[in-house]
């Protein structure tokens, strides 16, 4: 690409003999929903459902292409944004790219993140004009490269498309952050939080993949996602494990720990810390943080009906401030929903052995084996009262 950029700076003269002018219609993409009409003159070198490379012979280079991310626009994403395309550029073949202007506003009816750039290539010097908003179901981004010159041409093509876009419904509706699994347990994902849209579960199971979960079925677990502006999402998801432990409590929670430690990181390559205490919605669980190389990683499990539910939380943006915030966000709301509050099931051979192991002083241990001592004592003393009455018999 770094060529075709130096040729639009240096103005060529002539479009591409195999480029193809858009039709009346304009350029139909089935990804994006709908069609670009651009200014009188651009051929398309690229066009397919989901990308759109057009040149006009003037020297002005059109690309428009999708982030298959739907990202709500304001402030915070617009500089990840404007950061992106900075590194497209550069990666392009521009050695220096300064930003000149980043903003948000409304153009063709749609809140639009608007930037401009200042370049220089062995062309000469030029600029750039970029713009993005929230599409149906991804993030669109449209570009046009220019040599200086050609600056207020190309930031009124710019605009004219974004005007002239003719698109379906927009952005699906993407619900309120409730998550719940039909295994028996719910809860309410924090602000910037929500559902994954239906074309964006394969890109979350990519992520959920690391730690050995990608059916992600409603029938076991439920998820949530913090939409990347740009790169990877941030995941929180969430589902149950037929694994059964006896009661946990104070008393118990460095036994169990133990047990649990040794399940889910017994094989692991780095020594991981013991869990620390938390509150999972009416009961109390277990919480890690395994140390990793790049993302943050934390795990939360709590014992319920159905075994174990088991919460992943996964940075792919956030620090890990930011992933223990949102994740300590999350475990006060969640509730279990089977009988009796999706109370664990323990069976009595656990139930006996965590009296006897850990509340040995427990009037439940203590009452028992004082009838006991009390029943030998009795017959104890019945046996020696027979004894003396047979010698005062004889």
């Amino acid at each position: 690409m770094a060529p075709l950029l130096a040729v639009a700076l240096a103005l060529s003269p002539l479009a591409p003999t195999s480029a193809r002018a858009q039709g009346a219609a304009g350029f139909e993409m089935n990804d994006l929903g709908g069609t670009v009409t651009l200014p009188k003159g651009y051929a398309s070198e690229l066009w397919t459902d989901a990308e759109l490379k057009a040149k006009h012979p003037q020297g002005r280079i059109f690309k428009l292409w999708m982030h298959p991310w739907q990202v709500d626009v304001d402030e915070d994403a617009s500089k990840a944004w404007a950061d992106r395309v900075k590194v497209g550029l550069e990666a392009e073949g521009v050695k220096e790219v300064g930003l000149t202007k980043r903003e948000v506003v409304e153009i063709g009816g749609r809140k639009t993140a608007w930037m401009a750039y200042e370049l220089s290539t062995k062309g000469g010097r030029g600029v750039a004009y970029a713009a993005a908003f929230t599409g149906e179901g991804s993030t669109v981004f449209l570009r046009i490269v220019a040599a200086k010159r050609g600056a207020r041409q190309a930031e009124a093509d710019l605009r004219a498309t974004l005007e002239g876009l003719a698109l379906g419904e927009g952005p699906l509706a993407t619900g309120t952050g409730a998550v719940e699994s039909a295994a028996g347990f719910k809860a309410q994902l924090p602000e910037g939080w929500r559902v994954p849209l239906r074309d964006e579960m394969d890109l979350v199971r990519k992520v959920t993949a690391k730690v050995g979960e990608e059916g992600l079925s409603p029938d076991d677990c439920w998820v949530g996602v913090r939409p990347p502006p740009t790169g990877e999402p941030d995941v929180i998801f969430a589902c149950r494990s037929q694994y059964y432990v006896g009661p946990l409590d104070e008393h118990s929670f460095d036994g169990v720990e133990a047990e649990v430690h040794e399940r889910w990181f017994g094989r692991s390559e780095k020594p991981v810390p013991m869990a620390g205490k938390v509150d999972v919605g009416d009961r109390i669980g277990l919480y890690y943080m395994p140390p990793v190389a790049a993302h943050p990683v934390r795990l939360a499990l709590a014992p319920f009906d159905g075994g174990m539910m088991v919460m992943w939380g996964l940075a792919g943006q956030l620090d890990e401030s930011g992933l223990d915030k949102a994740m300590n966000d999350v475990l006060p709301t969640v509730a279990f929903t089977g009988p009796d509050g999706g109370a664990p099931i323990i069976g009595a051979d656990k139930r006996v052995a965590y009296y006897l192991k850990y509340r040995p002083t427990s009037p439940l241990v203590l009452g028992p084996a004082f009838a006991l001592l009390a029943l030998v004592g009795g017959g104890v003393m019945l046996s020696r009262r027979r004894t003396t009455d047979l010698d005062d018999d004889e």
